[in-house]
């Protein structure tokens, strides 16, 4: 493993803390296909999938789309893919590996405007440099006003600096059956100065027995200094899964909001209801700011994880909760989630 970079950003971590504590046709295609430009009013068309983005430019889905593969891949920076309020819709079965729209090792992709049904990914955009370097090679992208449902892993999966997700309304992100205890997320975002805001975000569970599987509203998993979570609403249904549904397989372990890895990031002004962890801090992030959440119907509401030896100094400000304390101080090893559930 290279050793890590590390970059100025405009802003710090306790900087932002003062500002905060102050203040339908449906077509099917079996092979890929590569249009290159063939642009109407400034704009080429999609109409088919699988299709493959070659060159930079302004994309525009022209109808709604059904494809069994991967949808749209994007081999070029600086794309504009606009759904024009269309949408595509992919496979929902438990096993599927195919992705809605992929790109990797790109700068300046903006997906906005429509609708992404099914897939094992709704979008995937990857950095090859994930877990070796910071900086990585990618990124600046934009994805809103994107509607995503019914992807059995992640809603967006995102890797790569500077992007920005925001203004998307992602649910029912669950059923991955290719693992033994499959995690299952609607937004999760790797990278140095990423800002979430605005999203909603309903029911998103794991799968697997004993509650293993994880299921993460929104996850800044590692390398994610500096990042903005905010303004955001991630509900599920209930913290117990219903009658009707399948009990058995269904992961109980949810989270709202997780940080992980070497992150250091401000959650603020974000609602989470029902989650079994509210927010959760990793014992390997660095000092982050936790201000005026609304956490309703948690068993944990806030979770931080201590590591002998690392400084884990974090500022909790203003957060309000439901009928136990605010959060809870878990030194790692000794604050499990099963010592909170009832039994099933």
């Amino acid at each position: 493993m290279s050793k890590k970079k590390f970059v100025f950003l405009p802003f710090t971590i306790a900087t932002l803390a003062i500002v905060f504590i102050l203040g339908v046709s449906l077509t099917t295609s079996t092979s890929p296909v590569i249009f290159e430009a063939q642009t109407v009013s400034g704009c080429t068309p999609i109409s088919v999938a699988p299709y493959t983005i070659a060159s930079s430019g302004t994309y525009c889905l022209t109808r709604h789309i059904i494809t069994a593969q991967s949808a749209i891949s994007i081999n070029a920076d600086n794309v504009v893919l606009d759904f024009n309020g269309y949408s595509i819709m992919g496979s929902r079965h438990p096993m599927t590996v195919s992705i809605g729209i992929h790109a990797s090792d790109r700068r300046n992709i903006h997906i906005k405007n429509g609708i992404i049904t099914g897939f094992m990914y709704a979008i995937r955009i990857s950095d090859s440099a994930y877990g070796q370097s910071i900086p990585y090679n990618s990124g600046y992208h934009v994805i809103e006003g994107m509607t995503i449902s019914h992807s059995i892993f992640r809603g967006i999966g995102i890797q790569g600096d500077g992007n920005v997700i925001q203004n998307n309304i992602i649910r029912d992100i669950q059923g991955n059956q290719r693992y033994t205890n499959g995690y299952a997320m609607g937004i999760e975002a790797t990278g140095l100065g990423v800002l979430i805001q605005n999203n909603r975000i309903f029911d998103v569970r794991g799968y697997g027995t004993a509650d293993i599987g994880e299921g993460v509203g929104i996850s800044l998993s590692s390398d994610a200094e500096g990042s903005l979570v905010l303004g955001n609403t991630i509900s599920n249904g209930g913290l117990e899964e219903s009658a009707q549904s399948d009990f058995g397989l269904l992961s109980r372990s949810t989270w709202g909001i997780w940080l992980g890895g070497e992150t250091g990031a401000i959650v603020s002004d974000n609602f989470i209801l029902n989650y079994a962890y509210g927010i959760g801090l990793s014992e390997t992030i660095s000092p982050s700011v936790i201000s005026n959440n609304t956490i309703m119907s948690a068993y944990l509401p806030i979770s931080v994880s201590l590591f002998a030896g690392r400084d884990n100094i974090h500022v909790f400000s203003k957060n309000i909760c439901s009928g136990v304390p605010c959060f809870d101080i878990c030194v790692i090893g000794s604050c499990q989630l099963a010592d909170y559930l009832p039994p099933r």
